[in-house]
């Protein structure tokens, strides 16, 4: 049996750590729009990574104009990932 654990990622906001409301991760507004970035297995735990991002900067992200937005977001959504639970990575 697989045990769920659901990671979230967000900018640091006045507002509680633990609340459905959080920083977007790219502009820091208030949301409480999730999405699930990234999904891992690692013994007999499921990791869910979801980050909280804005309508306003879904939209900018979805636009096939702004790649390069795009790739700077998911290179800082990994780093994120890489230095908060790089344990998971290692043998």
């Amino acid at each position: 049996m697989y045990y769920v654990k659901k990671i979230y990622i967000f900018k640091d906001t006045h507002l509680p750590k633990r609340g459905w409301l959080q920083g977007c991760f790219c502009c820091q507004q208030i949301t409480s729009r999730l999405y699930l970035y990234q999904t891992f297995t690692r013994k007999k735990t499921i990791y869910e990574f979801y980050v909280y991002k804005c309508s306003n900067c879904k939209k900018k992200l979805q636009k096939r104009e702004n790649i390069n937005d795009y790739i700077e977001f998911n290179e800082e959504c990994s780093h994120w990932i890489e230095t908060k639970y790089s344990h998971l990575f290692t043998s």
